[in-house]
């Protein structure tokens, strides 16, 4: 149904590196890349399903609920900074809670 990661992560003085490689943690090739940002914590987005396209979603900052239905079981997951999840094709997500200056990196297949 999902996936979510833990994404490699080095940090020293300078500050955090997060890593995410194709076929590595993307079990796709990515098509196109879109972000989120500044999304009220009221406000829920999503609220759909894609026939083809798979996701990958990445915690850069903040964090928010992710809702997935997959006609079976409705599951919720908190994602976290440097997280990763992966929405295979025909499962409903909306995403919720966002916490203040939360950015979600989104890729897609399509």
């Amino acid at each position: 149904m999902y996936k979510t990661l833990d994404l490699p992560t080095y940090s020293d003085r300078r500050g955090i590196l997060s890593v995410t490689e194709i076929k590595k943690q993307v079990p796709f090739q990515i098509k196109r890349v879109f972000y989120l940002t500044n999304v009220p914590s009221r406000i829920s987005r999503g609220f759909h399903a894609h026939r083809q396209t798979n996701l990958a979603l990445i915690c850069a900052t903040g964090e928010l609920i992710i809702t997935l239905n997959d006609c079976k079981t409705d599951t919720k997951i908190k994602l976290k900074p440097n997280q990763m999840i992966i929405i295979p094709a025909r499962v409903w997500h909306s995403m919720s809670n966002f916490a203040k200056n939360t950015v979600i990196i989104c890729l897609a297949s399509q």
